[in-house]
């Protein structure tokens, strides 16, 4: 019979993870940076691996017709051409004499209410020398409001290029998608920036994304290998 056992030297037994971190989608453009975080936790014993893939894609939007409010006029008739004078016209609305110079005049005016058909009519008017231009309303409410209408996808015909990666404030890339014909997806190992990290690598680590040309969206997804236990460290 075995009246006890002693055992020493316990430690704790590692084992491999590998798992993913996003995916993270912003907007870019050459104002506007990307800027999140992502997380080595205490459990990591060691940190064997962090690789960032970032995809671009061009920005897509839902089009439609923008609420308007407030004061505005709507443009009536657009002045297409003028053509010739006619000759001094009698006008004196006592005796029918004296002079007038008139224009002859050709606008333009949509036949239907929809903003998609294009349909119109040309109409010649006669119109006096300081009448010449385009036809608006002669004044709004203050209160006229538009109701948006949305029926449309649209997609953008760039995307971002000559981006710039930086973790925790080191630049690791200058040069991702340099240009637009290349390919949208970027494998960047980003290990050495997040072991190297000021106070240790078990942290939020921070990640900006600057854009050089153009705009789109950007997307990362970060693959992260480690060695964990079941305690902390």
């Amino acid at each position: 019979m075995v009246d006890s056992i002693q055992v020493n030297n316990i430690g704790v037994q590692p084992y491999p993870v590998s798992y993913p971190w996003g995916p993270f989608q912003q907007p870019i453009d050459t104002v506007t940076d990307i800027d999140f975080q992502f997380p080595i936790f205490d459990n990591v014993l060691r940190l064997i691996a962090v690789k960032a893939f970032i995809i671009r894609d061009v920005w897509t939007a839902v089009a439609g017709v923008a609420e308007a409010g407030g004061d505005h006029k709507h443009l009536v008739a657009k002045l297409i051409t003028t053509t010739f004078f006619y000759p001094p016209v009698t006008v004196n609305p006592s005796t029918h004499v004296g002079t007038a110079t008139l224009t002859q005049a050709k606008y333009r005016y949509a036949t239907d209410d929809d903003p998609q058909s294009g349909a119109t009519f040309d109409m010649n008017v006669l119109v006096g020398s300081g009448a010449q231009g385009d036809w608006y309303t002669n004044g709004a409410s203050g209160t006229h409001t538009h109701t948006t209408k949305f029926d449309k996808v649209k997609k953008d015909n760039v995307k971002p290029e000559d981006c710039t990666l930086k973790v925790n404030g080191v630049v690791v890339s200058s040069n991702l998608f340099p240009n637009s014909g290349g390919s949208d997806i970027e494998e960047i190992d980003i290990t050495n920036e997040v072991l190297n990290k000021t106070g240790g690598f078990r942290a939020w680590h921070d990640v900006n994304i600057a854009c050089g040309t153009n705009r789109g969206d950007i997307s990362v997804v970060f693959f992260i290998d480690v060695e964990v236990a079941t305690v902390r460290t």
